[in-house]
């Protein structure tokens, strides 16, 4: 019986790592409409089923991860999108003193889900997704 347990988990074991071998490390860049980097926010990857993100760099660049930091993505059709794209700024007040406010850096339609129109789809021979958005530009 313990000889059958062993057996079952190292089968297991094996399977679950096997599983993993299949994830694509995923990298890219995203720019605005003049070619200048986001540098600011998270880059998501959404099948429906499981979301990968990528932190952006001050470059624009990301790296893809599901679980661990760059464990990568499983091949399949994505959504992309942006959260978190907004940036403080502090302005004057007019009395000689500043505010800190919030502000959207990238248009609306691309930071979520259900109104971004990127999508991609990612296989073992997918190395790098780049793609562009535009700025907000207020309403």
């Amino acid at each position: 019986m313990i000889h059958r347990l062993i057996t079952f988990c190292l089968i297991l074991g094996i399977a679950m790592l096997s599983g993993c071998s299949d994830a694509v490390q995923l990298r890219g860049t995203v720019t605005f409409e003049d070619g200048s980097p986001v540098g600011i926010g998270t880059v998501c990857f959404d099948s429906g089923s499981s979301i990968a993100r990528g932190d952006l760099q001050s470059d624009g660049t990301y790296r893809l991860s599901t679980v661990n930091p760059g464990d990568g993505i499983p091949p399949g059709t994505y959504t992309v999108y942006l959260i978190n794209t907004e940036r403080g700024e502090s302005v004057p007040r007019g009395d000689g003193n500043f505010a800190d406010v919030i502000v959207q850096t990238v248009d609306p339609k691309f930071t979520t889900r259900a109104s971004s129109e990127i999508t991609v789809t990612v296989d073992k021979s997918t190395r790098t997704f780049d793609f562009e958005v535009r700025r907000y530009q207020g309403r």
